[in-house]
């Protein structure tokens, strides 16, 4: 995968984040750790992102994967009918541009996998 190519993860992140941030922002202050909690999850996520693309390492591609599965969890957490701290319709359009994150992600495990079973043939 081409560096360019790689810096389109990078923008699709940070479309998720720019959409889900003010939102999270704005929860109450009830919920200040959790709150907390996931703005952390958020802000820290490129760093791992941008050590997953400039790594040979495919591990360092499951932790961004294992990272976009906690960030799914908190949100599925929020929009719970229980809880519900975020409409249906935040929730759904964090899912699907969080989703696209996921399966570049996903598309580069594959892609490393596969160059790893070519270099051993």
């Amino acid at each position: 995968m081409a560096w360019e190519e790689k810096l389109v993860l990078i923008e699709k992140y940070d479309e998720f984040l720019f959409y889900i941030y003010p939102i999270i922002q704005k929860l109450p202050r009830s919920e200040g750790i959790l709150k907390e909690d996931i703005i952390k999850l958020l802000i820290d996520s490129p760093e791992l992102i941008y050590k997953a693309i400039k790594s040979p390492q495919i591990n360092k591609l499951y932790d961004v994967d294992i990272r976009l599965s906690v960030i799914r969890h908190r949100l599925r957490f929020l929009d719970d009918q229980r809880n519900k701290l975020i409409s249906k319709k935040q929730s759904q359009v964090s899912q699907v541009k969080l989703g696209e994150v996921g399966k570049l992600i996903g598309q580069m495990i594959k892609n490393q996998q596969k160059g790893k079973e070519e270099n051993r043939s």
